[in-house]
């Protein structure tokens, strides 16, 4: 369910279990929400979002072979697009946002590092945040003219790159969780109090 506004903007709604089970399956974007500051809690319920928000890095590695198998099945999703139509350099720009995400999921840093890109951050010699803005907005003004025309020569190669990469992480992630239950037991647990909090509706 989705709520629109008067600003064409809207918000997706969704029952607290499916959440739950969104983040059992690792999903970065569902896992987002634990850490971002654009979000809206009904003070109803302050106690379970607080809780929530107290296990949020808990919840991100909750079962990192999951993370990783979900974030590479994202990329190759976006990397199959790509080779049908290689132009979309929006699509482009998020294989690489996934590719340097899961390169600091993987070595556990924390997780609002792992959702942001930082001024130190490099793809291929670029200012990793430079490019993906300018990959996004089509819009290479700021770069040297021939660095770019080379770079854009090579996304065929590029995009090889990746796809082995993502297709060899897919393949060869080993289970490295801790605590795997006591986090599936809290978010169970948190997802059943909520729902008694529910006002009853009769139909």
């Amino acid at each position: 369910m989705e709520l629109h506004n008067d600003f064409n903007e809207h918000c997706e709604l969704k029952d607290i279990r499916e959440m739950c089970k969104m983040y059992q399956k690792q999903n970065l974007n569902f896992l987002e929400t634990l850490f971002t500051e654009y979000r809206w809690d009904n003070p109803k319920y302050k106690k379970i979002n607080d809780a929530f928000k107290s296990k949020a890095e808990d919840i991100a590695y909750y079962d990192i072979q999951y993370g990783i198998k979900s974030t590479c099945g994202q990329a190759l999703s976006a990397i199959k697009k790509l080779h049908n139509n290689p132009t979309n350099l929006k699509i482009f720009a998020k294989v690489i946002y996934l590719y340097l995400y899961l390169n600091k999921y993987i070595n556990r840093k924390n997780y609002r590092t792992c959702l942001c890109v930082d001024e130190t951050e490099t793809f291929l010699n670029f200012s990793a945040r430079s490019l993906l803005i300018s990959l996004k907005l089509n819009d290479f003004s700021s770069f040297d003219t021939y660095q770019i025309d080379e770079f854009m020569k090579t996304i065929d190669e590029i995009l090889i790159f990746l796809e082995k990469f993502f297709k060899n992480f897919s393949r060869n992630v080993e289970s490295t969780t801790n605590d795997k239950n006591n986090i599936q037991c809290f978010l169970e647990k948190n997802a059943f109090d909520a729902i008694m909090l529910c006002d009853v509706i009769n139909i």
